[in-house]
């Protein structure tokens, strides 16, 4: 019977859980402050190298002289559940933004050749107060038989069947506003480049336990967004590991650290 020289270890199978967390760059540099970013179902880290080989042209077989990295790329790749409004301008290559509304009240809005079974935007949120009139004013028009309002959006609807000429119909619109302190917003679209430093601590169900530090990563979104769908909604970032070599000499892609979370 032979001895067992080698065995595997079932202390170093994972099973991976851990935080996620980004502090974004602005004017070039990390704040200092790292966001958690929610749930994050799967978390995964590739190198992928682009090599030259050099093969001999003096032996039949032609073996392999010379085998060398020409380039490499390193990527984090993170599936995000939370659509929390920075996550979702990450997704979205944009910024998120704050904007209030003040009490307002508004009076004769135009909206001109309104269609039957129409929403109206009136670009005001928590209204109340809600007149329909024609434009020229002479003609009031009835909620519920003429038109409805959400008015919590701040959307008017066209009744189908109403007395509001279809197609034709000028209306003049009166309402009044609350405050709303917070809106927050997301200009889509509007950022070339998104850079964070990424910091990942994990806590595993199962095996030891790391600390990820990547100086700069450029994030992108990888594939779609999506909004509705039958299960719960999730989406996916890229996040391009890029040299710090100015800050990091010694490390300038990133650094993982193994260690125990409860040790002392």
């Amino acid at each position: 019977m032979s001895q067992v020289i080698f065995a595997a270890n079932g202390d170093n199978l994972v099973l991976g859980r851990g935080a996620l967390m980004l502090d974004r760059y602005v004017n070039n540099a990390p704040s200092g402050s790292l966001r958690f970013v929610g749930n994050v179902t799967e978390l995964r880290l590739s190198t992928t190298d682009e090599v030259r080989e050099k093969f001999s042209a003096v032996e039949e077989s032609a073996p392999l002289l010379k085998r060398v990295v020409s380039r490499r790329t390193i990527e984090v790749v993170g599936v995000f559940d939370e659509f929390e409004m920075e996550n979702l301008a990450l997704a979205m290559m944009g910024n998120v933004a704050e904007a209030t509304q003040s009490a307002v009240a508004v009076t004769d809005m135009a909206i001109a050749n309104v269609q039957h079974g129409r929403y109206y935007d009136l670009g005001s949120r928590n209204i109340a107060a809600l007149v329909v009139t024609t434009d020229p004013a002479g003609t009031t028009y009835t909620l519920g038989t003429d038109y409805t309002a959400d008015l919590i959006r701040g959307l008017l609807y066209i009744v189908p069947g109403g007395t509001i000429p279809d197609g034709t119909g000028d209306l003049l619109v009166d309402f009044t506003r609350a405050t709303v302190t917070t809106i927050q917003t997301i200009d889509g679209g509007n950022e070339s480049l998104i850079e964070a430093f990424l910091h990942f601590e994990s806590d595993n169900a199962s095996g030891p336990n790391y600390r990820l530090r990547a100086w700069r990563v450029s994030i992108n979104p990888d594939g779609e967004l999506g909004f509705i769908g039958d299960d719960f909604g999730n989406f996916s970032l890229r996040m391009a590991v890029q040299s710090d070599g100015v800050n990091h000499p010694t490390t300038p892609n990133y650094v993982l650290e193994r260690y125990d979370p409860l040790a002392v």
